[in-house]
């Protein structure tokens, strides 16, 4: 869930879309976490706001697999 432009010198930039993570969220389908490789800071203050979004690096996945499996969210 995020988007991607290309420049004009062939590079790749990502770009943040906080506020439409917030709508998906809202209107489309709950998202209980989000782990990210390269977490922008903007997208951890998601869980700081309605409808709280926890965005998480991804080698926390490894150390919540447990909990996750055991809430039946996974």
């Amino acid at each position: 869930m995020a988007e991607t432009n290309k420049q004009k010198d062939i590079s790749v930039v990502e770009v943040c879309l906080p506020n439409q993570w917030m709508a998906y969220q809202m209107y489309i389908a709950q998202m209980f976490r989000v782990y990210y490789f390269d977490v922008p800071q903007v997208y951890l203050r998601l869980k700081e706001k309605y409808p709280f979004i926890q965005v998480k690096p991804f080698g926390e996945f490894y150390s919540e697999i447990d909990k996750i499996e055991k809430s039946g969210l996974a």
